[in-house]
């Protein structure tokens, strides 16, 4: 987990930002280690993030692109879900 948090934020200050690091936060918020205390846990930073990388991504917006082949329409069906798994955290 150590790993994957300092990945996370290595990412986030100098990559660019696409659809993996999303999911990557969103898994991060959602298989956290339990901490002792409340202000050590991290997992509504992790879900604003993700959330903020899909405005970003602009998975808020509805898309009206008639799938060209059945890799795009699951690539459309996927940037669907998880902005729907973003919104219901």
């Amino acid at each position: 987990i150590r790993y994957a948090q300092l990945a996370a934020g290595t990412a986030l200050i100098t990559g660019p930002k696409n659809e993996e690091m999303r999911l990557a936060y969103l898994l991060l918020q959602l298989y956290l280690v339990p901490s002792r205390r409340r202000e050590e846990d991290r997992s509504w930073v992790y879900l604003g993030v993700a959330i903020r990388l899909a405005q970003d991504l602009n998975l808020n917006r509805p898309t009206n692109t008639t799938p060209l082949n059945e890799l795009h329409a699951r690539v459309l069906l996927n940037r669907a879900r998880v902005w729907i798994n973003c919104s219901v955290h």
